[in-house]
């Protein structure tokens, strides 16, 4: 692995998804990876129930430290899922307009 590609810091992100439910993962540009959810382009669970918005985001130094992150995350019950963003200092909240699946903003 190149010194590079050790020092790529990644995100975990927490959707906001139809029907009220939160959908975790990790990128290196959630914008970017929010938009491949939109259009169906990530996960099966975000193509069934599709995005509205990214609810809160964390940079981590390693995409294996984001891994770790989402394991923690995705164990936590419903309630505490935000908390667990809003609870750390560096945590870095990433508000988003929902957006409609042809990509434009909903105001």
């Amino acid at each position: 692995m190149s010194d590079t590609a050790a020092a790529t810091p990644y995100w975990l992100y927490l959707l906001e998804c139809e029907g009220g439910r939160y959908y975790a993962g990790i990128a290196i540009d959630v914008e970017q990876r929010f938009v491949q959810h939109v259009f169906g382009l990530g996960a099966k669970f975000t193509r069934a129930f599709p995005p509205l918005r990214v609810l809160a985001a964390r940079q981590f130094p390693s995409k294996s430290d984001a891994l770790r992150a989402e394991i923690q995350l995705k164990a936590m019950p419903r309630s505490a899922k935000v908390q667990f963003f809003t609870d750390n200092m560096d945590a870095i909240e990433v508000p988003r307009s929902p957006l409609r699946r042809d990509g434009s903003r909903v105001a």
